[in-house]
């Protein structure tokens, strides 16, 4: 038995998981190094983070839209902004869609 067997569905989970925390994490590390600090976060410790790496209340820490999420809001293809943002962050529907709600009309 080899370390990435075939159809072992547990380690198949793991990988996803590991995935979605690179993601995660390269999320963060891109806006530290634009302002040094997680955008409209105090120094405080960051809040409980939910199940798919969002914060409990349900808006991404560290989060900027690419511009072709941009773009699509402009273009009032919310549904396709949506399925973007689960793309770039690896977030499930709901903290997609509200990310996405809260960026509609600034763009």
């Amino acid at each position: 038995m080899g370390l990435f067997s075939a159809g072992d569905p547990a380690l198949e989970r793991r990988v996803v998981e590991l995935e979605r925390q690179v993601r995660e994490l390269s999320v963060r590390l891109a806006a530290l190094e634009r302002g040094g600090a997680f955008p409209g976060v105090s120094d405080a410790p960051v809040a409980a983070v939910g199940r798919r790496g969002a914060p409990a209340w349900g808006s991404p820490v560290g989060y900027e839209p690419s511009e072709l999420v941009i773009d699509l809001l402009r273009r009032n293809r919310k549904i396709e902004a949506i399925k973007r943002v689960r793309e770039e962050t690896g977030w499930g529907l709901k903290e997609a869609k509200h990310t996405v709600d809260r960026m509609d009309g600034r763009y």
